[in-house]
Parts: structure tokens; sequence; C-alpha cells
């Protein structure tokens, strides 16, 4: 199974040998071989236990319900976020009245601006209004990506969006730094109170804690929300779309739901005669046609098929 999740030979790996070093899985790839045996063996494994796991032998133990009874002290990994650093995954913007609140913001202000200053257009291959919650992948272009795809939504369908923010971001805000002054620090913890109540985000860590993400995910479409993503995990440094990290189709395979691939263009083109990319002002979002989740598709797979479908919708606001 890991070796599936890796690409790499681990036939020859003993029970001493570190699951990160040498059977080289990554924060995400534990996660992946936790969903994978839990679905493998029909067992529930605790985060906490899984979390102490570091080598082979260790994960044979958990798996046999016995763990070792001496833990080597370094075979617990270090806790990579105190609990001040802890990631939040806050229900209140789901209540009635945080709901009315962004509905106004969203139709009387954030709507009027984004068609004022960027008049976007939109083209829509979607051939009837979905009735039941979606993953959205689209490619990260500006800051201004989530108002202008949700531009380009109905409005029944913007008024319930979960988005999916960059965690250590949500992380810097709450907790006052990493804005590049003392002024910006003093008024990012009411940045961080602003966007989640207005747009509806929670993190998506770039590593780690990806369970707790996934879970609040899946609480989210069960309350009746659409979750949107930006599979590359950053914005763009050149106006390029770039490769999906392979957490997009671990979390649709998680969420079990069809997906609507959606493409943001016009947002950035190069100077005529000089380096680097302004806004042009032809934006356009162009929302694709629902895929089903194909059930026999691995993470890999699925996320292969969500990066074709976005890349296939590019260049077609042209035409």
């Amino acid at each position: 199974m890991i070796e599936h999740i890796t690409g790499e030979d681990t036939s020859a790996l003993p029970d001493r040998a570190r699951l990160s070093e040498d059977a080289h899985l990554d924060s995400l790839g534990r996660v992946e071989l936790q969903s994978s045996l839990e679905t493998r063996f029909g067992i529930s494994i605790a985060d906490a236990d899984f979390q102490k796991v570091q080598t082979v032998g260790e994960l044979r133990e958990l798996l046999k319900g016995s763990p070792s009874a001496e833990e080597p002290a370094t075979a617990v990994a270090p806790r990579q976020n105190s609990h001040r650093e802890r990631h939040i995954y806050p229900q209140w913007p789901w209540t009635r009245v945080a709901r009315v609140v962004r509905v106004v913001f969203l139709e009387s202000i954030a709507m009027p601006l984004v068609a004022l200053l960027a008049a976007p257009r939109v083209k829509r291959d979607l051939t009837r209004e979905p009735h039941v919650p979606l993953l959205i992948v689209a490619n990260h272009v500006t800051l201004y990506d989530v108002p202008n795809l949700l531009y380009g939504l109905s409005r029944r369908m913007r008024r319930r969006v979960a988005v999916a923010m960059a965690g250590e971001m949500l992380l810097d805000w709450r907790h006052a730094r990493g804005q590049g002054s003392w002024f910006l620090n003093l008024l990012a913890p009411a940045a961080y109170y602003l966007v989640t109540a207005l747009f509806n985000v929670f993190p998506l860590p770039q590593s780690g804690d990806f369970r707790a993400s996934f879970a609040h995910a899946a609480r989210a479409m069960d309350r009746g929300f659409h979750v949107l993503v930006f599979p590359e995990g950053r914005r763009t440094p050149d106006g390029r779309m770039h490769a999906f990290q392979r957490g997009s189709g671990l979390l649709w395979k998680e969420l079990q739901c069809d997906a609507l691939p959606v493409c943001m263009e016009g947002l950035w083109e190069p100077k005529a005669g000089k380096t680097g990319w302004f806004r042009s002002g032809r934006i356009c979002s162009h929302l694709g046609e629902v895929i089903a989740l194909p059930s026999e598709a691995d993470p890999q797979a699925a996320t292969a098929l969500l990066e074709e479908r976005v890349e296939s919708l590019a260049n077609s606001c042209a035409d």
C-alpha cells in the first residue's frame, strides 16, 4: 500500500525503516495511507495513535492492535503546532445570523464591486443547476479569485460556498504576524474574522492536519455547502496553471461527490517590453460541466482528472 502511494519499491524495507525518510511518505501521503488502511481493513485508526507511528514495524504493531510497549524517544514526531498554533475549523459562519450577513454582503457589496471593477465575462457549460453540494476546483491566479469566481456562480450557489484557504496564512492573521509591518500585523486578526465571516473560509494546511481539514469540508457539505479549493496550493507566479497537488484528488475521494471545474482567465498577461504581470481587464470565468467521481480512480488519478478538466477550459473564453 505504501508502494502504491509513493510509487517506489518498498518490498525490502525492514521493520525499523522510517515512513518519512526510508519510505518517502510526506504528510499528505500519511493521510492517504491512513485512509487506505481504514478502508482496506474496515477499521478506524485514531489520529493521535497514527501520528505516533514512525516506522514500518510500529505500523504493523498498530494494525495488530498491540502497539509497542516501549516507544523509542525518536519514534514520536515533535508537535508541529502548539495549542496556540492549532488550526481552528469554525462552524459559527454556518449559523443563521452569519449566513444572513454574508448574503447581504455578497449581493449588495461584493458582487456589485466585482461587476464595476472587473466586469468579468462568464461562460457556463452547466446544463442545469446542481441540487447537491459539489467540490468546486479552480486555478489560482490572484488574491481576488474567490469573489471573481463567486460572481460566475448563480445566486443560489454562491450563497452556499465554503472556501478552503491556506491554513498557514490564516494562522498568521490570527496571531498578528508576518504581514510586513507592525500596523498590518495589528489589523490581521480583524482581517481573519472578516474573511472567515464574509467568505466562509476554513484552513487547508500545506503540511499536516489534513484529516481535520477534510473532515471539516465533509461537515460543510453535510450542511449543504459547496466546497471551493484551489488545487495548485498557491497563486501562480507567472500566470500559467501549475500542477495540482495530490491532496485535491484525495479530498475528492473522501467527499464522494461530483466536482465542478472552473478556469479563471484574463487576470494577468505580460507587459509589453517589460517583465512582470498586470491585470488585463479582460477577465473571464469558465464553468465546466459537472464531473462524477470515477469509482475505480485512486487519489492520483482523481487529481489528474481534475487538472485535465480545468486545463481543458483554458483559452475558451476567447472562442
